[in-house]
């Protein structure tokens, strides 16, 4: 994209002073087009990951994770904020008054693909998920910006999925709220077996 709009600004400078402007305005549209350049060539404050970067299989399991340590301790950097995020895309227009209806697959992708460094996951010992009626969870109202459980908009779910990612969380010893997410038998069945404690949302 970047090399894309080097080669637009590049044609219109030279079509631009191709008719030889008067001065004031030549000078005008030229300090405009070096700012569209600069803009494009600016370093990314949510540049986009790679798959390989996951390790969870389960997005609710990490939703929750990312939520402990991007929106309550602010040490997983930089934190996610739809609207700036929306302004540096590129590959697409994102209307969050459109768009956020649902959830925003590109968003979804980030978070899916954002990677977790195994002293951060080390020190995940308790994790809560939100029904919504306390106020809910910060990450779903960049993920998904007009949720409302009110309305009967659902938590994300933790899935089976979450079985296998149990073991990137060494350290986990409690977690609640899970009933929004109607956990199966089996899902259950892994967290007992491994000392974590369920217990519902107060």
């Amino acid at each position: 994209m970047a090399s894309e709009i080097f080669i637009v600004v590049a044609s219109a400078r030279a079509f631009v002073f191709g008719f030889k402007l008067p001065a004031p305005y030549g000078e005008r549209i030229g300090a405009l087009l070096d700012e569209v350049a600069d803009y494009s060539n600016r370093p990314k404050l949510y540049p986009p990951h790679k798959l390989s970067e996951n390790r969870f299989k389960d997005l609710g399991l990490k939703l929750l994770v990312i939520e402990q340590f991007m929106y309550q301790q602010k040490v997983l950097k930089p934190q996610f904020d739809i609207h700036m995020f929306a302004k540096e895309y590129e590959k697409r227009e994102i209307s969050v008054e459109i768009d956020g209806y649902e959830i925003i697959p590109e968003v979804e992708t980030y978070f899916k693909n954002l990677a977790i460094s195994d002293e951060l996951l080390a020190k995940v010992e308790t994790l809560h998920q939100s029904s919504g009626l306390d106020g809910g969870s910060e990450f779903i109202y960049h993920l998904y910006p007009f949720w409302d459980p009110g309305s009967g908009d659902e938590a994300i779910p933790v899935s089976d999925k979450a079985i296998s990612d149990l073991e990137l969380l060494p350290n986990l010893n409690s977690i609640s709220g899970l009933e929004n997410s109607k956990p199966s038998a089996k899902l259950l069945k892994a967290l007992v077996a491994r000392d974590i404690k369920v217990s519902t949302e107060e």
